[in-house]
């Protein structure tokens, strides 16, 4: 294996370990940065990188004009074995029927790893890969990797029935805010000072260079950066592109509509900067009607924070808006839970305002809900609204596993109504 020295191992190692055994080939697919290449070297016995600039990027060049000869054990730059690591695969992509076509082929697991920090756009790749080709979502390092969380509020074990035991107190409020304004890249918590300036920076790369990259057309910065303003200041919410345009107008371009928004708003996404969660539908002898939109927030909390120009100061003087932030530093940190388990992440909202900031469903049916608070001085509101949701859900023939909230201060406990309270420092898989 080719793993660098360093290595901090992820929650990601478990679930490429599995379908490397499963599948032909697994692509691990994510945000620059956030560790794709490194974990994809744990696992791989040979590296072909087309971000290298050798030769001047010989090996994009040969991929482009022969991605079959990509795949030639030859043509690696470092080790000769299987799995071989094809670094930012999307540069060709051709390269993914070419991997395709080897795997069916061959029939053999384990043959390619693939990393990929943007999705192609549509009808680059012809074949879905569906049978041959796995998907591993990662993303920045969660508290529990980061060593924040012991893990012991387990979304394995919630969802078997297993509240997590013992008392925990939480990260004190300045800690949370701190760990939101550095945000999970792995790289940054390597050092001793990390910088707020390193988020902002990667925005402004963003704007500037990627989104134009990966869109293929000219896009105004200005825009991209309006964009994720807006984006911050309605951080996982349902927000809709009609409001997301009008808060840009609202905020000084009167011209950007909302087709305009919906091809940023892609853009961003194809470089895994926006996440979505699915509203869940669960089948119901109800009429209730549900609402379909999904939460949208961006991948890391320091990228919110940025967006915002907020600082931790100001934030500790506004934990109105840290509730944002604080929301989807928490919604990544469950997606993460969920890839390494193989649960689903949702949201629950109704016609008649009872809503769930977070539904957890198992791959066998089970679910669980979670209330997402910051102020532990919440959690009776929190816990009520659960037991609603649990209550509705049982009378229509679907039981809760569980039912959570998830805070930023306060200890892990089981209240009198079964609700788990757990702060966001005792989470794990």
């Amino acid at each position: 294996m080719l793993t660098p020295a360093g290595y901090r191992e992820r929650l990601a190692d478990q679930v490429v370990t599995r379908y490397l055994r499963q599948f032909g080939a697994v692509v691990i697919e994510g945000p620059k940065w956030c560790g794709k290449t490194w974990t994809g070297q744990r696992h791989a016995g040979s590296l072909v990188s087309l971000a290298d600039p050798a030769g001047g990027f010989a090996a994009r060049e040969l991929a482009l004009a022969d991605p079959v000869a990509v795949l030639d054990p030859a043509s690696a730059r470092q080790g000769s074995g299987p799995p071989l690591l094809i670094d930012e695969w999307q540069e060709a992509p051709g390269l993914w029927d070419a991997v395709r076509h080897r795997v069916d082929q061959t029939g053999v697991p384990g043959q390619f790893l693939l990393t990929g920090s943007a999705r192609p756009a549509d009808g680059q790749v012809v074949h879905s890969g569906a049978g041959r080709i796995a998907r591993v979502r990662m993303r920045t390092l969660s508290a529990f990797e980061s060593g924040a969380s012991d893990g012991r509020c387990s979304v394995a074990g919630l969802l078997d029935g297993q509240p997590p035991a013992g008392a925990l107190p939480a990260l004190s409020v300045t800690d949370t805010i701190t760990m939101a304004v550095h945000g999970g890249w792995p790289a940054a918590l390597t050092r001793r000072e990390p910088s707020a300036d390193l988020p902002a920076q990667y925005l402004r790369a963003l704007a500037e260079s990627d989104v134009p990259h990966v869109d293929g057309a000219r896009r105004d910065p200005r825009r991209v950066t309006a964009l994720l303003r807006s984006l911050a200041r309605n951080n996982a919410t349902t927000v809709t592109r009609n409001t997301l345009a009008a808060d840009i107008c609202a905020d000084g371009d009167p011209t950007m509509s909302r087709l305009t928004v919906s091809r940023y708003l892609e853009a961003l996404d194809r470089l895994f900067v926006v996440e979505q969660v699915p509203a869940w539908s669960p089948r119901l002898r109800s009429r209730t009607r549900l609402r379909t939109s999904p939460k949208l927030y961006l991948t890391d909390p320091s990228l919110t924070v940025a967006a915002l120009r907020a600082t931790p100061h100001t934030l500790l003087h506004d934990l109105n808006t840290f509730g944002f932030v604080f929301e989807g530093l928490c919604l990544r940190d469950l997606s993460v839970y969920c890839e390494t388990v193989g649960a689903q992440l949702f949201h629950y909202h109704d016609d008649n305002g009872l809503e769930a900031d977070a539904i957890i469903e198992g791959p066998d049916g089970r679910w669980g809900a979670v209330e997402i608070k910051f102020g532990s001085h919440q959690e009776d509101a929190a816990a009520a609204n659960l037991v609603r949701l649990g209550d509705k859900m049982a009378a229509a023939g679907a039981p809760p596993t569980f039912l959570a909230v998830m805070t930023g201060t306060g200890a892990t406990h089981t209240r009198p109504d079964g609700v788990v309270c757990a702060p966001v420092a005792a989470w794990g898989p």
